[in-house]
């Protein structure tokens, strides 16, 4: 059973892979030659609404995903392949909307794959596969080995190839990624008991949190950190591009190395005292590191330093994840949970590029960029000394704040 488990979180870390190569080769394409931030914001925003609508509205449709997932799995990839065909044969990627509409289909995949990824991996910590322990590290895991291929990758790419060497790469993982979800599928490996996200008869009250404040507390921390990923993603390649005037691979390095870090962190979940102070300092190399980034000449600098930011980034996330686990004590618990993170972790990623691009410049952008670091560490900081400073018990692991 563990082999077709690990076979499945492949397919999805090779997914992620193509994350690197949309937000380097399609957002510095459009970047580049078009000067459009509001495209890019437009962009990313329909996909995670759809995204959403489909994971929180469409019952019928989420329940057909979930029942059949390599099928569908296979499905969605085959339709991206002819897709990219087309775009790559036809030349269509010279032109403005198409550039607009690749970022929407494929960025609406990749952001399916993290409820895919959540109600697998929660699934199998029903049946008892894997430990609550090790289940929010497995899906951090997948993600980041993605990532770090994907990004480290995909500027190298763009640079030497230039867009079409990007859709030839994407082609190729496209390739691979259908003859393992029929392999899966063939494998039999059923999914029709997994988790459903029906949460519309759960009512909070009715759950019995053994603390309220530690799910939602973790919970608003996971938003914050899907504003700044959001920052990064959106601002970062527009200085680098029109302030610093360097190349996309500068950008998939840096997006690379911060994803090691990343990659790193998700084997760490803190569990001693001082949990209040690893959340300070933690908080702090975030608005640091952006100031670095923003206003920093040092390119070979820069890079390395994103490694403390993804580090810094994905520790957080991957101890907030781990308490609303735990949290996650019976299937309505966790439905309820998984469900409300999701919308937490769509929203900034849905509205921040498309608010942002109507206020951001060339004049302005470095500062803006720190300026959404800063808020999202102070915030972060704020939640937990709030709920330390007027004694709301905070549990992790069994432990409170003293």
């Amino acid at each position: 059973m563990k082999y077709k488990y690990y076979l499945t979180l492949s397919m999805f870390s090779l997914l992620f892979c193509l994350d690197g190569f949309v937000g380097v080769g399609y957002v510095w394409e459009i970047l580049s030659k078009f000067n459009s931030i509001f495209g890019v914001g437009v962009s990313f925003f329909v996909a995670s609404t759809v995204c959403f609508f489909i994971q929180n509205k469409s019952k019928f449709l989420r329940t057909k995903i979930t029942d059949h997932l390599y099928k569908t799995f296979f499905i969605a990839v085959f339709v991206l392949f002819i897709y990219t065909v087309v775009v790559y044969e036809f030349e269509l990627y010279k032109y403005y909307l198409i550039l607009i509409s690749s970022i929407i289909i494929y960025t609406t995949f990749i952001f399916m794959n993290y409820f895919f990824i959540d109600i697998f991996i929660l699934k199998n910590v029903d049946s008892g596969l894997i430990s609550h322990k090790n289940a929010s590290a497995h899906s951090q895991v997948v993600m980041q080995i993605g990532a770090i291929l994907g990004f480290l990758i995909a500027g190298k790419i763009f640079d030497t190839y230039e867009i079409k060497g990007i859709i030839v790469t994407i082609l190729f993982i496209q390739i691979f990624l259908l003859f393992l979800s029929i392999l899966l599928d063939t494998l039999n490996f059923k999914t029709s008991n997994m988790i459903q996200f029906d949460t519309e008869k759960v009512p909070i009250k009715s759950l019995g949190f053994q603390n309220s404040t530690t799910p939602f507390a973790s919970l608003g921390c996971i938003f914050l950190l899907s504003l700044q990923l959001a920052n990064f993603n959106l601002i970062l390649p527009n200085i680098l591009l029109h302030s610093k005037h360097l190349s996309a691979s500068v950008f998939g390095y840096m997006s690379g190395i911060a994803s090691i870090g990343a990659f790193l962190a998700s084997f760490i979940v803190y569990q001693g005292k001082g949990y209040f102070f690893y959340i300070l300092f933690s908080s702090l190399f975030i608005v640091l590191v952006d100031f670095m980034l923003a206003f920093s000449t040092q390119t070979g600098f820069c890079i390395l330093v994103c490694f403390i930011l993804g580090f810094s980034l994905n520790a957080l996330r991957t101890t907030f994840r781990k308490m609303i686990f735990e949290q996650a004590s019976f299937s309505e618990k966790r439905q309820l949970l998984i469900s409300i993170s999701t919308f937490l972790t769509f929203i900034p990623r849905s509205f921040f590029p498309l608010i942002v691009s109507f206020f951001i410049s060339d004049k302005n952008q470095q500062y803006i960029f720190v300026l959404i670091g800063f808020i999202v560490s102070v915030s972060i900081v704020f939640i937990h000394f709030y709920f330390k400073f007027y004694g709301q018990k905070i549990f992790l692991q069994g432990k409170t704040y003293e």
